[in-house]
């Protein structure tokens, strides 16, 4: 949302596929954004980042993730022209946006990024989100195990059960 100051945020769930193929339990994570210039408006998006890279993993094992940037754009419901010029210098990252609805216009300057989620993380694994994502002695849960699943379909790799979510 955004009216001369702008605010974007949310969050999600972080997953690393390592060399060997095998796919890390999902850690919470949270993105902000904060933004000024020319804008109006509010929209509503699900949005998923693909880190392509080990240095842009090495963003999330350090805790660090930001960007800043300029956005030109202009958006009703799930239609949006525009572009964002981001000088992240961790590329290639691929970004996905499924905008679902509201209208929003502007020219602004941003800057924001992505943290582990420290209490939803702590309460629910005891650990920090480094931790979760490149252990590899996290715990799978039955939930976690078909988010993985999902993932392995998508990346070719065939699917797998075991009782304690255990990769093969």
């Amino acid at each position: 949302a955004g009216l001369g100051f702008g605010a974007e945020a949310g969050g999600g769930v972080a997953l690393v596929r390592g060399a060997d193929g095998k796919w890390s339990p999902p850690a919470f994570v949270g993105a902000a954004d904060g933004s000024w210039g020319l804008q109006i408006g509010a929209h509503d998006e699900d949005i998923i980042m693909v880190l392509m890279t080990e240095e842009g993993l090495r963003l999330l094992k350090e805790g660090k993730q930001g960007n800043i940037g300029v956005e030109l754009k202009a958006s009703l419901g799930p239609l949006q022209v525009g572009k964002d010029f981001d000088a992240n210098q961790y590329a290639p990252v691929l970004i996905y946006k499924n905008r679902k609805a509201g209208g929003f216009a502007g020219a602004s300057v941003k800057a924001g990024g992505i943290v582990g989620a420290k209490n939803k993380n702590q309460t629910y694994y005891g650990h920090t989100l480094q931790w979760i994502l490149f252990s590899d002695e996290a715990p799978i849960s039955d939930t976690s195990l078909n988010l993985i699943n999902a993932l392995r379909k998508i990346a070719g790799q065939p699917a797998f059960e075991t009782e304690k979510g255990e990769q093969q």
